[in-house]
């Protein structure tokens, strides 16, 4: 793919960072829909609550995720093909994101 008279390859970090798109979006829809249980795995095993009144609700976990990841990270990341430094924050937050999940999941 080719930018004004920019080659975009995948030796390029823009590619890379491109690509963390789907794969995230893919995350979401996994982790909140199919299978799911992200809302209710957080409310049991870090607050110890279940039923009503959990501190991680449907509205939070909206409000969380979308203006971040399907708002933001996108348009941030096609704005990368232009100025790369429009981008440096997605590998921070993937970087800061991930050993969270890791350690979670390790963890239970």
């Amino acid at each position: 793919m080719a930018n004004a008279g920019y080659d975009i390859g995948i030796s390029e970090p823009i590619w890379w960072i491109t690509l963390l798109i789907p794969i995230y979006l893919l995350h979401q829809f996994e982790e909140h829909y199919w299978p799911g249980g992200f809302k209710e795995f957080i409310n049991h095993r870090f607050f110890w609550i279940l039923g009503a009144g959990v501190p991680l609700d449907d509205k939070i976990v909206l409000w969380t995720n979308l203006p971040l990841v399907w708002v933001a990270l996108p348009p941030f990341t096609v704005l990368g093909i232009i100025n790369i430094y429009m981008t440096v924050w997605i590998p921070v937050f993937w970087i800061t994101n991930g050993p969270l999940h890791l350690g979670a999941g390790l963890k239970w």
